[in-house]
């Protein structure tokens, strides 16, 4: 998928309104996900319930939440095992050397310095690496792949010397268990390029879904 000017438009469009939410709720200090964005796109009103509900679960609204889907865990579960056969079968197996954050713990700043480390350290692959970016997004993404050169004319990058943004930058690929795109996805996605602008002063120009059989 191509990073497009109007989907990076309506992906500032949307962290904008959600700070304005966040600013009512009365704290601008949380960061949110992608896939937390993707909920506000849909409905406001879903985005303002999950965050009720997660922070006041004393509320009489929040008492009304359904409960966790067993379905849903499971079909965590598997993308989970989908993730790890990605990583197993594209790179490992080729002799990449990859830089597994999986178990990186601190805050979400401390984090995502933890993935401008080995972005800078020029690894090929950067397994679940934290990223923040515009509007305080803050997300995981499953793989940053290591694309040689600086992204093209136009991209922000650094231009002037060497290493990160230069010589090379990182794209990001999301491991799904569904059979085709969703713009669900297709959102995710574009927010974890916008925070590779942040993080390496490059837009990538081209971000992937590897996708599974459906479930």
């Amino acid at each position: 998928m191509r990073v497009t000017g109007p989907l990076r438009f309506r992906i500032r469009r949307l962290c904008v309104r959600a700070l304005s939410l966040q600013s009512k709720l009365g704290s601008l200090e949380r960061y949110y996900s992608p896939t937390e964005l993707v909920v506000f796109a849909e409905s406001p009103w879903a985005s303002w319930m999950d965050r009720l509900t997660r922070e006041q679960p004393q509320h009489a609204l929040a008492s009304s939440a359904d409960a966790p889907s067993a379905f849903l865990q499971m079909l965590a579960a598997k993308g989970v095992l989908q993730e790890a056969g990605v990583l197993r079968d594209a790179f490992a197996a080729r002799g990449l050397r990859i830089a597994d954050l999986s178990s990186a713990r601190g805050t979400e700043a401390e984090r995502a310095a933890l993935t401008r480390e080995a972005m800078a350290s020029g690894a090929d692959v950067i397994y679940q690496a934290p990223l923040v970016g515009p509007g305080r997004l803050y997300g995981i993404a499953d793989f940053l792949v290591r694309v040689e050169g600086d992204g093209g004319a136009g991209s922000g990058g650094s231009g002037g010397g060497g290493g990160l943004g230069a010589e090379w930058h990182y794209t990001a690929w999301e491991s799904k268990l569904a059979s085709s795109p969703t713009p669900q996805q297709l959102l995710q996605l574009g927010c974890y390029a916008e925070m590779l602008r942040e993080a390496q002063g490059v837009a990538p120009r081209v971000v992937s879904l590897v996708l599974g059989g459906g479930g």
